[in-house]
């Protein structure tokens, strides 16, 4: 069985995207539209062995999410913009990579796998 893998990003296209590229790579993909969904996901589910997360979520903040879950799994956050204080927040996390939108699929499978072998 394939590594687990969360996506919780509130674009749907975005969101279906990443399951898709990930179920190809061999990874077992859930997604979460919202931050409150992701936490029910972490909740209740196995232990993911990896997030992707979108920075700016509709009702908690991507930061705020990679918070809760910081003893589970690493991240990656996936932004069409961030500030260079975003910036600089992110970077004092352990095992967070960021992914500035659009990506290609194959920097997405790069991204993870980076996260995951760090």
């Amino acid at each position: 069985m394939g590594k687990r893998v969360l996506v919780v990003e509130d674009s749907p296209n975005v969101c279906e995207m990443c399951v898709r590229v990930l179920t190809r790579a061999g990874f077992e993909v859930e997604s979460a539209a919202t931050g409150r969904e992701a936490l029910r996901l972490l909740r209740s589910s196995p232990a993911f062995d990896l997030a992707v997360i979108d920075f700016a979520l509709p009702d908690i903040s991507g930061l705020e999410l990679i918070d809760h879950m910081r003893a589970q799994s690493p991240a990656i956050i996936i932004s069409g913009y961030l500030s260079l204080e975003d910036r600089e927040s992110i970077a004092q996390i352990e095992r967070c990579e960021v992914l500035l939108k659009p990506f290609r699929t194959q920097d997405l499978i790069a991204a993870v796998e980076r996260t995951l072998n760090s």
